[in-house]
């Protein structure tokens, strides 16, 4: 039996579809049924790429970087040796294990890009931070302010990011095959998405957090006499007064700065003497030091309480918090303890350990004189909070144990 072919573009249907569908459509053209020109374009439209995987509310595994799969090590011989052919195996299954990795990783940082504008569309014309601390009030018009989950903030922060450095893992990942681990080895960890950060390279993270926060220790000792505590130069700096007391918050604050990387030039705060430290304080003062930083912890934070506190929390959220805001309690201990082990910090104990500290900051941070300011003086109120030398949990302040 012949068959009249009559369809469009049928080097794009073998393409895409493959020969039995090519011939399966072909079918549809004889002379006694014939579908419409929509229908013949809808049969050669693409299925789409991405297919967003609905998770709960409060799930933000999409988030993390997918599980690494266990590649089982060649067994000895009875010499006690490892022949070359089981050693090309083993590199050739743990090469493909990685390129598994970093390509569902490529495919998680897609998904919460198409979820971002969906997100960003729902709360349009408001912005995810009044969403955040005022979500389901009325404003004095009459609007009611949208509400937002803390997955869908963390969402509309980070894809973005991610969104931005695919383009070079994408196509490291796809031309370079079994040898694309290698090849992003190459690539510095500040230029890779989140979720395609393996277990070494978050260790790697926390141990250059760790050596940060003890040159900031040695930093702020040695602005007076050497012998004095760390202790006890916060208090000077928190008591201060007139110029001094701006020049010593701003400086502190260009500190925290360059320990969580939140602002660029942070990164030439040790480069710089004392009276360049102080030129740049001038030069920017003490709005320009990482605003969006502390607006986003700010609105983060009313996010995980109105979720039920730090407590409720994941161990693995509730550290990638901590590190993000710089906790000195969870740098100096389970950050390193978790580098020697190994091991990322990620623990019932240490949520036992670190949430009431966060929670008593929280409380302090929420109050309901900051929360009503205006938007665009937001982040003075996590400044403030982080220069206080008697709020738990902040930046010159005790801890609670």
């Amino acid at each position: 039996m012949s068959i009249v072919l009559r369809v469009p573009q049928t080097a794009a249907i073998r393409a895409r579809f493959g020969l039995r569908a090519f011939y399966t459509q072909a079918s549809l053209y004889n002379k006694s049924q014939r579908p419409s020109r929509n229908d013949v374009r809808a049969s050669l439209r693409p299925p789409s790429p991405v297919q967003i995987r609905r998770r709960g509310p409060h799930d933000l595994d999409q988030l993390r970087a997918p599980d690494e799969k266990y590649v089982a090590r060649p067994v000895e011989d009875h010499s006690g040796n490892i022949s070359l052919s089981k050693r090309i195996n083993y590199w050739y299954r743990l090469a493909k294990s990685q390129q598994e990795f970093y390509e569902e990783g490529i495919r998680r940082a897609k998904e919460n890009h198409e979820e971002a504008k969906i997100i960003r569309a729902r709360l349009h014309p408001w912005y995810s931070g009044d969403a955040a601390l005022s979500g389901g009030s009325k404003t004095p018009s009459g609007e009611v302010i949208p509400t937002i989950t803390r997955k869908d903030f963390q969402i509309l922060r980070r894809a973005p990011d991610d969104y931005r450095k695919l383009p070079l893992i994408s196509l490291i990942v796809k031309f370079c095959g079994v040898l694309a681990p290698l090849v992003v080895r190459l690539v510095p960890i500040s230029y890779r998405p989140r979720a395609c950060l393996q277990k070494s390279d978050q260790l790697v993270l926390l141990r250059r957090l760790s050596a940060r926060l003890d040159w900031v220790d040695k930093e702020i000792i040695s602005w007076i006499e050497p012998s004095t505590t760390t202790r006890r130069r916060f208090q000077e700096i928190a008591h201060a007064t007139g110029r001094e007391k701006f020049l010593n918050r701003c400086i502190v604050l260009w500190l925290l700065a360059y320990l969580v990387r939140s602002h660029p030039l942070s990164r030439l705060i040790p480069y710089l003497p004392l009276r360049g430290r102080i030129l740049l304080v001038r030069v920017y003062g003490q709005r320009s030091v990482a605003q969006n930083y502390h607006e986003e912890i700010l609105e983060d934070t009313a996010l995980v309480m109105r979720e039920g506190g730090f407590g409720k929390l994941d161990p693995r959220d509730l550290a990638d918090y901590c590190t993000r805001f710089g906790d000195i309690d969870f740098v100096r201990y389970w950050a390193r303890q978790a580098v020697e082990k190994n091991e990322l910090p990620a623990s019932s104990i240490m949520v036992k350990h670190l949430a009431p500290t966060r929670d008593a900051y929280a409380k302090y941070l929420l109050a309901p004189d900051k929360i009503t300011v205006r938007r665009d003086l937001r982040f003075l109120v996590d400044q403030e909070c982080r220069l206080s030398d008697k709020i738990p949990g902040s930046f010159l302040g005790p801890s609670v144990q």
